[in-house]
């Protein structure tokens, strides 16, 4: 469990329905990705859940 008392698994939840919202089927644990979301003949979303940066945004900057 992240430091801030949260875990991925919470996250699923708001992305889902956000994601129902705008038209797609919404799985999650796919194969390596945490969900996966799909509509008609668009590209497949996928996203990657994390409860804290391990990112330095610094870096995003550059």
């Amino acid at each position: 469990m992240a430091a801030n008392g949260l875990r991925e698994t919470d996250l699923y939840p708001p992305i889902k329905r956000m994601l129902e919202k705008q038209g797609y089927e919404v799985k999650s644990e796919i194969d390596e990705a945490d969900v996966v979301a799909v509509r008609d003949e668009d590209d497949p979303v996928v996203v990657e859940l994390k409860t804290s940066f391990s990112l330095s945004v610094d870096r995003l900057m550059e």
